[in-house]
């Protein structure tokens, strides 16, 4: 398992790993639920069934995206605002 990168807010270097178990009443059996949270800050993951899948979440940041959704272009933005403005 990876070791979780350091606070993406408030750069501290050692956020904890938390798996704490409860009994889910709709199923009816006890439940592990981890998450990753930065002692410093506050700022955590949401719960995740396994610890992997919480650090993975956690250590995903936006750079690592290999191409951000921009949706329209800028001269096709253009064009939709000189329409609005002219038509």
């Amino acid at each position: 398992m990876r070791k979780p990168k350091k606070c993406p807010f408030c750069g501290a270097r050692d956020p904890r790993v938390w798996t704490r178990e409860s009994y889910d009443r709709r199923y009816d059996r006890a439940m592990k639920r981890t998450t990753v949270y930065c002692q410093e800050c506050g700022c955590r993951t949401e719960a995740h069934q396994r610890p992997g899948d919480a650090i993975r979440a956690w250590n995903r940041r936006a750079a690592d995206d290999p191409k951000p959704q921009t949706g329209l272009s800028f001269w096709d933005k253009l064009k939709f605002i000189w329409g609005l403005l002219w038509n």
